[in-house]
């Protein structure tokens, strides 16, 4: 970090103690005027905070389109950050910033252009998917949330492409850390929403084999979880699970 960058961060980090009241006295003004100006000079967590300020209505009016702004900032600094030095945790650090934006084009109804975010996503996992476990993830997560949103979209064939697309990112997960419990459990759900967006587009009966591989997959789930893990108990059956039975 050069000398510049660390002034910024001292900046940064003196807004978040007048912010909070942490060692001077609360003064929402100072902080938010430095905070601001860390995040137009770069700084990734001035970035994020920023956003969430505008987000949350945190000493700032409410305004999710200055929000998204910086959201945007955050995503275009994570990727050049990444360009720079393509290390692990930064490219993790790109892919959350790209779902955290791709969620929140969501929220705001702005369908299109969250599914073009997720595009993002799945074009920079592509080259990697197969090296990076993180890589994976990202794009899985990818493919469920264009499936969501495709569904939202009434465009069910697309929708269906996507979520098939997640399980099978999800099945290669599953088969390379078959003790992932976590994993399992996202391919369970990733089948529960295929099955509903078959239901949509009017095949009720071809939805029926998919409920069922996903209620199996969440029963094998709660046998790992007495077996395997037996400090945690379920003690009763998830949502999720009592969704998949009510289609069968």
């Amino acid at each position: 970090m050069s000398g510049k960058e660390k002034d910024t961060a001292h900046d940064f980090f003196i807004g978040l103690a007048y912010l909070g009241g942490i060692d001077v006295e609360i003064d929402t003004d100072r902080a938010l005027e430095l905070i601001t100006d860390a995040a137009r000079k770069g700084l990734p967590e001035a970035i994020e905070k920023l956003s969430d300020m505008y987000y949350y209505g945190d000493v700032v009016a409410l305004d999710r389109d200055k929000a998204l702004y910086w959201k945007r900032m955050l995503a275009d600094k994570r990727l050049s950050i990444w360009k720079e030095e393509p290390s692990d945790e930064n490219g993790t650090a790109y892919g959350r910033s790209l779902t955290r934006l791709a969620n929140l084009l969501l929220e705001m109804r702005q369908l299109e252009s969250s599914v073009d975010v997720c595009d993002q996503i799945t074009s920079f996992c592509v080259d990697m998917q197969h090296e990076k476990a993180w890589a994976m993830s990202a794009m899985s997560w990818a493919y469920n949330k264009k499936g969501e949103l495709y569904r939202l979209l009434g465009r069910y064939d697309e929708a269906e492409a996507y979520l098939s697309k997640d399980i099978e990112v999800l099945s290669q997960i599953v088969e390379a850390y078959p003790d992932d419990l976590a994993a399992r459990r996202k391919l369970g759900v990733a089948l529960n929403n295929a099955g509903r967006t078959i239901q949509l587009r009017g095949a009720p009966e071809e939805a029926v084999p998919v409920f069922r591989k996903a209620l199996t997959l969440f029963e094998s789930i709660d046998q790992s979880m007495v077996i395997g893990y037996p400090a945690v108990t379920p003690t009763k059956k998830s949502s999720r699970r009592e969704n998949v039975e009510t289609w069968l």
